[in-house]
């Protein structure tokens, strides 16, 4: 494993791939990409292309840690993609769709770069999502969808059935802020959720309530993104958007339970490509990943690189550097100032209400309310 001597290379081994060069050039264009997915026999990729509202696809032969081919990338549109931002494989064919302004849509891919719509929200559900952020899609007839929801800040449960998206079923509804990224562990116990404005992965079990607490919580990224269990569900990659990392847990003895930092961090791109994308500190690292079954290949997607490889497997092997103390401590002050600005914004947002004529025009009103309030509460007591 190469190790880096500056901080303008990868922390751990990337894998150049191969690819015709008209290849190269349609990845070079795909722009702002938010996530990408192995289909289930590991030879086609789904890249979900956020500005340019379409689904690239690539045939890709993945056959050993140092031999990736990218024979064919096809670019997939439909009327009904605005902002893709998550995709998932039912099967090798077709794919759902978390689309922040469609909501969720399945396809089957169709001649010519099509996408022929296979099923949309139908009118019964129970959680209509605001903005559907990411999506994992469960084997079984018919198939189940987890999709989050960015706005509501909530994870629901729905079903792909004769052509219509039915259900809607909230299975995660509490500590989480903007979640991002979706994965459920192989043996479909474990839901690993990425909370964006919160700064953490949560872990849930599928079969609680939907009003449970996490079984776990996972600190030490930014903003997670992309999430992915592997390696028989013992460890989970983090892709983290406001770094040039991604990070990796490792289940501990007696499961996903507790709290935890990664056991490895990952650099992923070196200064000056994170640079590129780095306009606000939320901005600029990895977005997507996903991890090959058979290999432990990471792919990585993200603006100013749609599609790079890098050898998992061998970085949890070789037993790669934890994160720092000093590094630690940097994320935990980077989380508690984020959290001081939104109070500070709160307030200002709050004093700029009171300075508001409306505001000084129904004092009145609010001093008769408290006063009545404090009749009743006191007649409670008695």
């Amino acid at each position: 494993m190469g190790a880096a001597t500056t901080n303008d290379r990868v922390s751990f081994s990337e894998v150049e791939f191969d690819a015709p060069p008209d290849v190269r050039a349609m990845l070079a264009q795909l722009g702002r990409t938010e996530d990408v997915r192995f289909a289930p026999g590991g030879r086609r990729l789904a890249i979900a292309c956020y500005e340019r509202n379409s689904i690239a696809v690539a045939d890709v032969t993945v056959a050993g840690h140092r031999s990736i081919t990218v024979e064919r990338v096809e670019e997939h549109r439909s009327d009904a993609l605005r902002e893709p931002h998550g995709v998932d494989f039912v099967d090798e064919d077709t794919i759902v769709v978390a689309d922040r302004g469609s909501g969720i849509v399945a396809f089957r891919f169709g001649d010519g770069g099509s996408l022929v719509p296979l099923g949309a929200l139908g009118d019964d559900v129970r959680h209509v999502p605001q903005v559907a952020g990411s999506v994992a899609v469960l084997a079984g007839e018919p198939p189940q969808i987890l999709v989050c929801d960015n706005r509501a800040s909530v994870v629901a449960r729905y079903r792909l059935d004769a052509g219509s998206i039915t259900g809607g079923d909230v299975v995660v509804s509490r500590w989480l802020d903007l979640p991002d990224g979706l994965s459920v562990s192989a043996d479909e116990r474990w839901l690993a959720v990425s909370s964006h404005e919160a700064h953490t992965v949560v872990i849930h079990s599928l079969e609680s309530h939907a009003a449970a607490d996490p079984v776990a919580v996972l600190r030490g990224v930014r903003y997670p993104h992309g999430v992915r269990f592997f390696g028989e569900d013992r460890y989970l990659v983090v892709a983290d958007a406001g770094a040039p990392c991604v990070h990796v847990f490792t289940r501990p003895h007696g499961g996903w339970r507790g709290a935890g930092y990664p056991t490895f961090s990952l650099r992923v791109m070196g200064d000056a490509r994170f640079a590129d994308g780095h306009h606000n500190v939320q901005e600029g690292g990895p977005k997507g990943v996903d991890v090959h079954a058979a290999t432990e290949v990471l792919v990585a997607t993200y603006e100013q690189q749609p599609l790079a490889f890098f050898d998992l497997g061998a970085a949890v092997d070789a037993g790669a550097d934890a994160p720092t103390p000093d590094a630690l401590l940097e994320y935990e002050l980077h989380v508690l100032e984020r959290f001081a600005d939104a109070k500070d914004a709160a307030r200002a947002q709050v004093a700029a209400l009171e300075g508001t004529m409306l505001f000084r025009a129904a004092a009145p009103a609010r001093r008769a309310y408290a006063t009545v309030r404090g009749l009743v509460s006191r007649n409670d007591r008695r």
